[in-house]
């Protein structure tokens, strides 16, 4: 109709149901937008309203004042009760209409009818006298023109002139009238611009914000027709669909084609069509060039202003990595359950809740209880006690460390050195098997990533045999230690028997060693009686004499210290293990054994190494040893020859080494086994006791 700018009909809900501009049908209006603040813009909406609350000027296109009136449709019980519609008689408005009129018409009107008021004034102040004529040009002809010339101002944006009050009359006040009038329209109109812009700003920015997330969403978000034609496409859709362009419609064709499952497809489609949105509707889905990944498609229905479907909004959240992980926990905890089922160490497992969650067969031959009869029940104690009580893994998920004290404090109870958390224990259970058993248990907890106990693993083993083989093994110590100490005292018998046989092979060149110096010594006596024996000594002699008394000093003393070493070499003593030099112990060993060297024709050779580290041992049996060694050598050279003693140090071992070669005949090849026999020997009878090596090898 001529004059109406617009015609639209809304929803209660703010959506546009029909419109006379046809791009805004199916768009919905704010509580804010200019149409419904009128009702919403208090805290309780307004039931009823004035012509001028439902009233508002607003600029139409070309900057025409549009005049818009809303009017509530009421839910007449005509509409209410009639059969085409759905209603509630309940509810008391169905929506709003809204009629926009053009006030170009009536801007028009105003300025003809002051036109036509002006041209008969003039004509009725022409037909009176030229004073009149001139009064009213002056009076009221020049207000009017302002006045007209302010009517056109007001459709205008340039500044307006105010009409000045110079009469009381009526044209002062039109003139009045007039300006309060442009006032208030200048002040809507201004209103109007602002509230214009800011409801296109905000709408500006809420469009800006909802692309924003829409285009940033990490999953896919897709845009259809009712059919699952593409229409629209975020980023990350299109990555996940490998598709190369941001409206999918002409790449990616039909929604229901990424579905392998077609009826997957059509089961989203009719929920999301009955309840208007779908949840986690977990599918697999065939993209980029024939992959396929595992989604959760969630959906909600997009309805026009006549409530009818013309789309669909539908998310795609990529559970690939998700799904693979969870049937890699699965296999994993399968693999796990299989080695514990399948180990021969007998294994259960008790939850947070005390449940038994795993009992293997090796429990079950242990203990004699089926899985069966325990898992999913608090009854492992039956495997042990005959009473209700705690056993080790119901400590452990408690962390009560005082009960397991208090239970197995007296069973060996200690914490375990290899797993944190983790204690075991012993004890004997007189109803497993035939006599008992003696069960090690081994409790440990089982964390979660926080580091939370959700369950306990125990493992338990039978060490029955074990404990009675360690107690022979105890018995059979405690003989070999009484067995030894008679082999030590035995030994020591031997040693000493060994000391004297040598003393008795090297009796006479002992003798010889000290009726040497023992005649020198004599020798020096009688000269010296007979120098005494002629008269007083002068000075001149005394020089001499006191040479006579150094040697026969000298003497004396190497006589009382071959007996000393002698004394020391035959006398019992007890093993004492201290710091010794190498090197002293072989002097001594061969200063008791020179004058045999010597009457044997063999050459003594000394290859003794410097700066030797002190030896922990005991100082005369390594003297004794290295002494029949000696001898051993010297005796197999009966026609002379060299003997060679050598000590060194050697670092890689941190050992002092000693090696003794002769140049003897050897021995016999077959004899090498009885070599070191108690009482073996080569020699002519008489000649030896076959002690020598024995003691020095022992």
């Amino acid at each position: 109709q001529e004059g109406i700018e617009n015609v639209r009909v809304f929803s209660k809900n703010g959506l546009v149901m029909y419109s006379s501009q046809v791009r805004e049908i199916g768009t919905a209006l704010t509580k804010q937008d200019s149409a419904c603040t009128v009702c919403h813009g208090t805290s309780v909406p307004l039931d009823t309203l004035s012509l001028s609350q439902r009233a508002r000027f607003e600029k139409g296109t070309g900057q025409k004042h549009v005049l818009s009136i809303i009017t509530p449709i009421p839910n007449e019980p005509s509409c209410s009760t009639a059969p085409c519609h759905a209603h509630s008689p309940k509810e008391r408005k169905l929506g709003l209409l809204e009629v926009s009129t053009s006030l170009v018409r009536i801007d028009q009107e105003i300025r003809r009818n002051i036109i036509n008021t002006v041209l008969f004034d003039l004509a009725l102040f022409l037909f009176i006298t030229a004073f009149i004529i001139g009064y009213i040009l002056f009076f009221v002809n020049r207000p009017i023109k302002r006045l007209l010339q302010g009517t056109l101002e007001i459709g205008s944006k340039g500044p307006r002139t105010y009409i000045p009050l110079r009469t009381e009359d009526e044209i002062g006040s039109l003139a009045r009238a007039f300006n309060e009038m442009s006032d208030r329209i200048d002040a809507y109109t201004q209103d109007l611009e602002k509230i214009a812009e800011e409801r296109t700003d905000d709408f500006r920015k809420s469009e800006e914000k909802y692309r924003l997330i829409f285009q940033e969403s990490q999953n896919g978000i897709l845009l259809t027709n009712p059919s699952g034609r593409l229409l629209d496409i975020n980023l990350a859709g299109i990555k996940l669909l490998g598709l190369h362009s941001g409206k999918g419609a002409p790449e990616a064709g039909n929604v229901s084609s990424l579905f392998i499952n077609q009826s997957d497809w059509a089961s989203v489609r009719d929920q999301i069509s009955l309840s208007g949105s779908v949840r986690d509707f977990e599918t697999q889905l065939q993209v980029r060039e024939a992959s396929t990944i595992e989604a959760l498609i969630s959906g909600n229905i997009i309805k026009d202003s006549h409530s009818q479907i013309i789309g669909y909004v539908l998310q795609i959240k990529d559970i690939t990595e998700q799904k693979e992980a969870e049937r890699a926990l699965v296999k994993g905890k399968k693999t796990i359950e299989g080695i514990l089922e399948g180990s021969p160490m007998a294994t259960f497992v008790v939850d947070r809740s005390h449940r038994v969650i795993h009992w293997n067969k090796a429990c079950e031959l242990l203990t004699g209880k089926k899985t069966g009869e325990l898992i999913g029940t608090n009854n492992q104690w039956q495997a042990f006690y005959a009473e209700p009580r705690p056993i080790l893994a119901d400590g452990i998920l408690e962390e009560d460390y005082p009960l397991l004290k208090r239970l197995y404090g007296d069973k060996g109870l200690k914490e375990s050195s290899i797993i944190p958390g983790a204690y075991q224990a012993e004890d004997f259970f007189p109803s497993l098997g035939q006599g008992g058993r003696e069960i090690f248990f081994l409790a440990a907890p089982i964390r979660d990533p926080e580091g939370h106990i959700q369950a306990a693993i125990t493992t338990i083993q039978d060490v029955t045999e074990q404990r009675r083989a360690e107690r022979v093994i105890r018995r059979n110590i405690q003989e070999i230690e009484r067995a030894y100490e008679e082999l030590k005292a035995t030994q020591e018998q031997l040693i000493q028997s060994a000391r004297l046989a040598s003393l008795g092979k090297l009796a006479a060149t002992i003798a010889h060693e000290i009726n040497n110096p023992i005649a020198g010594v004599l020798n020096y006596i009688k000269l010296l009686i007979k120098i005494f024996s002629k008269g007083p000594v002068g000075p001149e002699r005394l020089e001499e004499l006191r040479g006579f008394l150094a040697i026969m000093e000298k003497e004396t003393a190497r006589c009382g210290e071959i007996v000393k070493n002698l004394l020391s070499f035959s006398r019992p003593s007890v093993v004492r293990k201290e710091p010794a030099p190498m090197n002293d112990i072989i002097e001594q060993a061969l200063s008791i054994l020179t004058h045999k060297i010597e009457i044997s024709g063999v050459t003594l050779i000394r290859q003794l190494g410097p700066d030797l580290p002190p030896v922990t041992c005991d100082f005369k049996q390594i003297q004794q040893a290295l002494m029949n060694i000696i001898v051993n050598g010297v005796e197999a050279m009966t026609r002379g020859g060299a003997l060679t003693i050598a000590s060194r140090f050697l670092p890689k071992e941190k050992m002092v080494e000693v090696e003794i070669r002769d140049s003897g005949v050897g021995i016999p090849r077959e004899d090498l086994d009885n070599l070191f026999e108690p009482f073996f020997s080569t020699k002519a009878e008489g000649k030896g006791v076959g002690l020598g090596l024995s003691v020095s090898y022992g």
